[in-house]
């Protein structure tokens, strides 16, 4: 009969009663009888080692009492249960009963040959590697390893027999897919035991449940013993589990190291492309139930110098019955497959040569930095940034349009450096401003000292048409938002309209002020296109598209009381957001004012009244009353040192303004709101500093929620590059942020 550990047997016992009265029968099952063990020519070792059934594996008691009548026959079932719960599961091998029956004074005893509970093999031998990724142990403590070109690891595993079967376990070992090489690596397997010239006889064993040992239990249960107890058992020895399951010696356990593993590499040429395959084996010939063993493969392999490499191996388990050797079919191991992988650095680290890199790089743009980048000849007058900040184009006095690539390197040093794309035209004039569509910023206005003004494609570089060609110097220009129109301020005192919209950009309208001009900006207050406009005498004008009326505002340091202007006083620069909220004004004396959309409406909503002006020029604007104005802003003193402002620039969402001054200094002004909604500058972020070199021209970009874009002139007629980390502050808030 024969039983799993954890499965249920019945055992069924058959009383027949041959006799004319009706007899009470005690059964019970028994192990070896002492006689019968005394016909067994065997020593007291061997005896001990013969197993019977445990009382402990039956539900009920091994005693049970029946009737039976004459003459009839009465069936007992015994039920069987060997345990299953791991350090309890009993050795796969037959275990022996006799049957016993009690009849009064009477003790009739039944040896039979069947009488055997084969226990059947059962549970798992667990399989573990320490460490499945090697890497080289041969590197120093800076990681670099002169002691020679190749490496070697040690793959350690952790064997436990958790069955109740002794074992014979082969480890198998087989590189994946490595590529071939003029020098492949080896592999080298042996057991992990306390001297070089010990085989796996003293490997670490643990039997029953113990803490390991240096030797492992023998059984010296002979062959010829094992071939009688099962014939006593009516078991054939060559079918039973029994007959291959008797523990042997240790000893027997194969040790790979004496034949070692050997390399097959394909070499037909139209397999050269082929995956080298390294097999490595470890057999242990017996574990016994319950039996711990550790082994060790050693792998060696041929390094580089730079390059590494990662290995991929598959660990196999394979488990057959000891020592016959046939499958273990009911014992699985676990787990039967194993990823190993092993890494093989380079000689010289990747520290080591990424410093050697990183210093060729240093080096390299170090001299690139040295070295000279100047594409203009002469003072850089204006620039742009364009197509979403990735572009700078740059007018020069040495008349010359050029284009620019702003450089998104993940280094520092190069993100502050443009590069030279290609020149957009050579003019017969010196370039004083270009301005960029906003419609389509690839196409450029460009105003020559001359007082032409061209229309020019950057991609591809094309002059579209003159739009102008006089001798009346340009000195600013401005598109309206839908690039209909253009407006140019002359040195004149003109201010002309120029529509776009048909071949021959024809003038529409102007305005003469009589004074000359230095900047002027297109707004967009309660619908009506407007045109704000500074010059000499401080001027600042506001010119009504729709009604074609001029009106004044007082830019002055208070605010509120009218200054007489000297003819050395201008306003040179005048910044809008993209939506005409605020209008930026600053002046040669370093005064900056911020004008709210509303306080500008309420100007031109007046009526026109009687002129007055100290201005020597027939010209007369309409002046906006301070209490219609609802109080002008007053101007802020920038520049206390008296260097005048000589460009400002405003994002499109208003959240800084960014000044140049005749004193080199580019500064970057967080705009905050007031205690009534007013904008007033917070302190201010100096972004560069170039000393005696007049800051002429400037632009700025948002180039995400945190990051703005400003390029200048620089010296040496460069063009400068900055980048600010920051974001925008609400009110009374300081916040901070860095420039590179």
């Amino acid at each position: 009969m024969r039983v799993y550990p954890g499965d249920r047997l019945k055992i069924p016992v058959i009383a027949i009663n041959l006799t004319s009265e009706v007899i009470d029968v005690k059964l019970s099952l028994i192990g070896e009888s002492a006689s019968a063990v005394s016909t067994l020519e065997l020593t007291s070792e061997q005896a001990i080692a013969i197993a019977y059934i445990q009382p402990e594996w039956f539900e009920d008691a091994l005693e049970k009492r029946v009737i039976v009548p004459p003459g009839s026959s009465k069936v007992v079932d015994f039920y069987c249960c060997p345990p299953a719960s791991k350090g309890n599961i009993p050795d796969s091998q037959p275990y022996w009963f006799n049957l016993q029956a009690i009849v009064g004074e009477q003790v009739l005893e039944f040896s039979g040959k069947n009488h055997v509970v084969e226990v059947l093999p059962y549970g798992s031998v667990e399989v573990v590697c320490k460490k499945p990724l090697q890497k080289n142990p041969l590197q120093d403590i800076v990681g670099v390893s002169w002691r020679g070109q190749s490496g070697s690891a040690e793959f350690t595993f952790d064997i436990t027999n958790n069955s109740n079967l002794a074992q014979q376990v082969e480890i198998t070992i087989e590189a994946n897919g490595e590529p071939n090489s003029a020098q492949e690596p080896s592999i080298q397997t042996k057991a992990l035991t306390r001297s070089d010239d010990v085989a796996i006889s003293e490997a670490r064993f643990k039997n029953d449940g113990g803490e390991p040992t240096d030797k492992v239990t023998e059984n010296s249960t002979t062959q010829d013993s094992r071939q009688h107890l099962a014939e006593s058992a009516g078991i054939d020895v060559e079918d039973s589990v029994f007959g291959d399951n008797t523990p042997v010696n240790p000893s027997d356990v194969e040790n790979s190291t004496a034949a070692q593993p050997t390399v097959q590499m394909a070499t037909d040429s139209s397999e050269q492309q082929s995956k080298v395959k390294l097999v490595a084996r470890e057999t242990i010939r017996q574990l016994l139930p319950g039996g711990y063993a550790t082994i060790s493969l050693s792998v060696r392999y041929a390094r580089r110098w730079f390059r590494g490499r990662r290995y991929h191996y598959n660990a196999t388990t394979t488990l057959s019955v000891a020592p016959a050797g046939v499958a273990s079919a009911p014992v699985q191991a676990v787990p039967q497959q194993q990823a190993l992988m092993l890494d093989v650095p380079p000689i010289l680290p990747r520290w080591l040569q990424i410093a050697g890199a990183l210093a060729s790089l240093v080096g390299v743009a170090a001299a690139w930095w040295l070295t000279p980048n100047s594409h203009h000849l002469a003072p850089v007058n204006s620039v742009q940034l364009i197509g979403n900040a990735t572009t700078v184009v740059s007018g020069s006095s040495d008349q010359t349009l050029r284009r620019w690539d702003v450089v998104e390197a993940p280094w520092q040093a190069l993100r502050t450096r443009l590069l030279h794309r290609e020149l957009i035209a050579e003019t017969d004039k010196s370039i004083q401003v270009i301005q960029a569509s906003p419609f389509r910023d690839s196409q450029l206005a460009v105003g020559l000292e001359s007082g032409d003004i061209e229309l020019w494609d950057v991609s591809p570089p094309q002059q579209l048409h003159k739009i102008f060609e006089g001798s009346d110097r340009v000195f600013d220009l401005a598109f309206t938002p839908d690039a209909h129109y253009l407006f140019s301020g002359h040195g004149s005192g003109l201010v002309r309209e120029w529509n776009l919209q048909n071949a021959e950009s024809s003038l529409k309208r102007q305005l003469a002020t009589g004074i000359a001009i230095s900047t002027i900006a297109v707004l967009q207050i309660d619908g009506q296109s407007v045109v704000a406009i500074g010059g000499q005498y401080n001027t600042l004008l506001l010119w009504n598209l729709e009604s074609g009326q001029a009106y004044q505002l007082e830019h002055s340091p208070s605010g509120t009381t009218t200054e007489v202007q000297s003819q050395a006083n201008y306003i040179t620069g005048l910044a809008t957001t993209k939506d005409s909220r605020l209008l930026a004004v600053a002046d040669n004396r370093g005064y900056v004012s911020l004008w709210r959309q509303e306080t500008l409406s309420k100007c031109l909503n007046q009526r026109p009244n009687a002129p007055s002006s100290s201005q020597p020029n027939p010209f007369r604007p309409i002046p906006c009353p301070q209490e219609q104005a609802q109080a002008p802003p007053s101007s802020t003193l920038i520049h206390p040192d008296g260097q005048g402002i000589r460009a400002i620039a405003l994002p499109d969402n208003g959240c800084y303004l960014a000044t140049a001054d005749n004193g080199g200094r580019l500064r970057l002004w967080p705009l905050i709101s007031g205690e009534s909604g007013e904008k007033i500058l917070a302190d201010s972020i100096q972004i560069a500093h170039y000393p005696d070199i007049p800051l002429r021209a400037l632009d700025i970009e948002q180039v995400n929620d945190r990051e703005w874009l400003l390029v200048t002139n620089g010296p040496r007629n460069q063009i400068s590059l900055h980048r600010y980390r920051g974001r925008c502050r609400g009110a009374g808030e300081r916040g901070s942020g860095g420039a590179r």
